[in-house]
């Protein structure tokens, strides 16, 4: 899975929200940009004429615009963020699972590190639903802007339809920089997360040895890193806001000045100036919208990468291709298995067992369980379906003048040597008990 999948997956996961709120976000924008073209035809209408009827009327017609353009943003906006909300949610649970897959993950990743990603990777990709609605809605109200302007003027309108995608063009040679530098920032949280995570679970061992103060310098060295890392980001993303803010005033300069010269040679009547004025200096806030529609996509972008390495990681143990339960076989058998401690051990459980193993080392014992477990990749071992008749039991001694043993059990009838090597072990009857 890819980040650019993995963002398509969320938006159409949940496509009827995201309907339903990019088209009224998309009204909301529309009636926003009808409103210098309705106040442009009122000032001409009935301000010029000098008429009370008219006049009332457009009152009445701005309090329904402006009652449709507030509701419209209250409705749309919940239904977008209620999408981006469920889909974090989504996001935590998949990668939740992915982690405590019994199979474990080839991400390389340590705690710390996934539960960075667990939570701001899984926010920030989210709010790619944020950038698809704002951009949208953003060039909903470019487009009328531009329809309002051409129909006023038609260099004005072209000036304006050539000079707006320019300006989107220019924020966009913005996004592959801010994209990488929204990558190294989130890494870097991510690493000081699992080294702070790491130092609180050794803190004990760290204070036994004296390491505390070495453990305290490494720390606040990631954490001077990670502050770098996030001060490129936000300076990143502070120039293209400037350069967004710089253009689109020089955009409005421009329109504005124009117009200006066309209303003192009576190309344009005093309303349409006031329409084109004011459309002009609304056309700065759609094309700044797209500015930070583009930012968000790149910080999204960031986010899903890592998301995806975490989710499309293979597991740590391949899965087994057996499906019934031969009774003739063991449940679970070892051949020859040599692992840390261990050295050519064989082992085979069969239904209904109780076998003990004892281990005169307790690394021998670790070394065991974590083979039986399947939490040794480098080795294979054959297991017929599932465990469900024994019980593993490990005991460790307390202490004592007696070697220390870890025990393994499940249940027999019978006395036998199953293990051999370095771990010895032995089975003996269920009546018998454990003794330290």
């Amino acid at each position: 899975m890819s980040s650019g999948e993995l963002l398509w997956r969320a938006v159409r996961r949940h496509r009827g929200r995201m309907i339903v709120g990019v088209l009224v976000l998309s009204l909301h924008q529309a009636t926003e940009a009808a409103v210098p073209v309705a106040i442009g035809i009122f000032v001409d209408r009935a301000v010029a004429s000098g008429d009370v009827q008219p006049l009332l009327w457009c009152v009445l017609m701005m309090v329904v615009l402006f009652a449709v353009l507030s509701n419209a943003w209250k409705t749309g906006a919940r239904q977008v963020v209620r999408a981006i909300e469920y889909e974090t949610h989504a996001l935590r649970l998949e990668i939740a699972q992915r982690v405590l897959d019994p199979r474990g993950h080839r991400t390389g990743l340590r705690s710390g590190e996934l539960l960075s990603v667990a939570t701001s990777d899984a926010e920030k990709a989210a709010l790619v639903m944020r950038s698809v609605s704002i951009g949208v809605a953003a060039s909903t109200a470019l487009v009328v802007s531009s329809v309002s302007l051409l129909l006023v003027d038609v260099p004005l309108g072209l000036g304006v339809l050539i000079g707006v995608p320019l300006l989107v063009l220019g924020n966009q040679a913005l996004s592959p920089l801010l994209t990488r530098r929204t990558s190294s920032q989130q890494e870097a949280v991510a690493t000081t997360t699992a080294l702070a995570t790491d130092l609180v679970g050794g803190l004990r061992t760290l204070r036994g040895i004296g390491a505390q103060h070495n453990a305290a310098a490494r720390y606040r060295r990631s954490s001077q890193d990670t502050l770098r890392a996030t001060l490129r980001a936000a300076n990143t993303n502070g120039l293209q806001d400037g350069v967004t803010t710089a253009l689109s005033g020089l955009l409005l300069a421009a329109v504005a000045g124009v117009s200006g010269w066309f209303a003192l040679t009576d190309r344009i009547t005093i309303g349409e100036l006031i329409t084109v004025v004011g459309l002009a200096q609304f056309v700065a806030e759609p094309v700044g919208s797209l500015g930070y529609a583009s930012q968000v996509a790149a910080m999204a972008r960031a986010s899903a990468g890592r998301l995806a390495s975490v989710l499309s990681s293979p597991p740590l143990i391949a899965t087994g291709t057996a499906t019934t339960v031969d009774p003739s076989k063991p449940l679970l058998e070892l051949v020859d298995v040599s692992y840390k401690s261990l050295s050519a051990v064989d082992l085979a459980l069969r239904p209904g067992e109780l076998v003990g193993v004892l281990c005169y080392d307790p690394r021998d014992a670790d070394a065991l369980l974590t083979v039986v477990a399947g939490r040794a990749p480098e080795h294979t071992w054959r297991r017929s379906g599932r465990l469900a008749s024994c019980s593993w039991v490990v005991r460790r001694s307390r202490s004592s003048t007696s070697t220390p043993y870890d025990g393994l059990s499940c249940r027999s009838s019978t006395t036998r040597t199953c293990s051999r090597g370095r771990c010895g072990a032995t089975c003996w009857s269920s009546r018998h008990r454990w003794s330290e």
